[in-house]
């Protein structure tokens, strides 16, 4: 009899302690807030932050195909350092834990430089803040974006993300409609602000409780050997590729977005930010139904809604002219936005929990190799075109489709194959190999 249609869950609960952890829900749910409490204020800050930095850069002379070649080399970049970062952030043993050290490491550098960005004028001084500020980025988010995975029971995790996605809403509204408003009051109003915001919500994240997961190691760090865990099922490489992939409408959608409506459609800040705000609460509506049905029906299916959402964004903004355009156009890509949980959503559900640094560090090296082509390919495409953002969207959702097609051509190799190959400790709830 086919057992084919059994989704593959790996056991996290694999210690007592482990298992107390996740029993106790009280701590979980505290950690859960202070999580909370700290992300909101670092994506409430650079939904503000990130795209007026975009436009400086702009302003003072920085071309696209240069912004995307930095966007480049530092997803270069970061396809090896994330590994290094992760595996290093597995096997380090601290009194506050394997993640939280290397966020109050990395958390002044991009505090500061932060502060620092407006009152800067020539292009070189704010290309050197500008990739100070993403290298640290680069630490924060390799190690400290691992606790949501860590400190929330695995069969619950999607559901666990999407609370985020229902405060991170209301948050980004707020952001989107009144933040972009305060450069009106003072040009440096939002960076220094941002700031102090930072600072506080830092505090808050230094407050979680990191599960009792412990791997010292005197190895030392290899590429190959992240890559050896993260690829020891051969056929992971082509899952990760077309996760990547799956997502090359969004990712070029978030690089040039603002500085299409600014440089395109000749709208400044103050118009762009109220015109996204209203889709910002979309996640607030979908976020825990999202989480659900993902939970639910597995990753597969939701990526084809998100492919179509996809398409339905790519015709709008091809088509856009006014800030009516824009609002629809970013009602529909806030949409696609929640449905982009279910590919990457189908890596986490295999990793064992002991390997999580590995395999999502080996996951992010392949997307970041292939970020970084997109990245630099669609700046310069930028440029070639005489400023023409719309190819490049077109040329990002034909890349999605291909992803959505490797998706399921690792479906099937998965049903031929057999199950997924494992580390020998670690045990698997299957009698299958099928994604769903």
């Amino acid at each position: 009899m086919s057992t084919a249609h059994v989704p593959l869950v790996v056991s996290q609960t694999t210690t007592p302690e482990l298992a107390a952890y996740y029993a106790d829900r009280p701590q979980v749910w505290r950690n859960i807030w202070y999580l909370m409490s700290c992300r909101v204020g670092w994506d409430f800050v650079f939904n503000i932050v990130g795209p007026l930095m975009l436009l400086r850069l702009s302003t003072v002379g920085v071309s696209t195909g240069t912004i995307g070649l930095i966007g480049s080399i530092n997803s270069w970049a970061m396809s090896i350092l994330v590994m290094y970062f992760s595996w290093r952030s597995d096997h380090t043993v601290s009194r506050l834990g394997r993640r939280l050290p290397f966020l109050l490491v990395s958390a002044p550098f991009i505090i500061i430089t932060t502060a620092l960005f407006p009152f800067f004028a020539t292009p070189t001084n704010l290309i050197i803040l500008y990739v100070v500020q993403i290298l640290f980025m680069d630490l924060k988010n390799s190690t400290f974006a691992l606790i949501p995975i860590d400190i929330a029971p695995r069969a619950e995790l999607a559901r666990f993300q999407s609370l985020y996605a229902i405060i991170g809403g209301f948050i980004t509204f707020v952001a989107m409609f009144w933040g972009f408003r305060s450069t009106s009051v003072a040009p440096w109003l939002p960076y220094v602000a941002g700031a102090v915001i930072m600072v506080f919500t830092t505090w808050s994240g230094m407050r979680i409780r990191e599960p009792p997961i412990q791997a010292p190691t005197m190895e030392k760090w290899r590429p190959w050997t992240t890559l050896a865990v993260g690829f020891r099922d051969r056929r992971m490489i082509l899952l990760m590729l077309a996760v990547a992939m799956i997502g090359s409408f969004s990712g070029v959608y978030g690089a040039w977005m603002w500085l299409f409506a600014a440089k395109q459609l000749g709208l400044d800040a103050q118009t762009i930010g109220p015109a996204l705000a209203p889709a910002a609460l979309i996640p607030v509506l979908l976020g825990w139904p999202i989480g659900w049905l993902i939970d639910k029906v597995g990753g597969l299916k939701v990526s084809i809604g998100y492919v179509f959402i996809m398409l339905g964004t790519c015709y709008l903004v091809t088509t856009a002219q006014t800030r009516v355009d824009i609002i629809w156009m970013s009602i529909l890509a806030t949409i696609s936005s929640v449905l982009s949980w279910g590919p990457g959503m189908i890596i986490l559900k295999l990793c064992p929990v002991k390997d999580v640094g590995s395999i999502t560090s080996t996951s992010a090296f392949v997307r970041n190799i292939y970020g970084g082509v997109m990245m630099c390919g669609t700046g310069y495409l930028i440029d070639f075109c005489g400023g023409n953002y719309r190819p490049v969207f077109v040329a990002g959702m034909v890349m999605s489709v291909i992803g959505l097609v490797l998706l399921f051509v690792y479906r099937d190799l998965m049903d031929k194959g057999g199950a997924m190959k494992t580390a020998p400790d670690v045990s698997q709830a299957t009698r299958g190999g099928r994604i769903n």
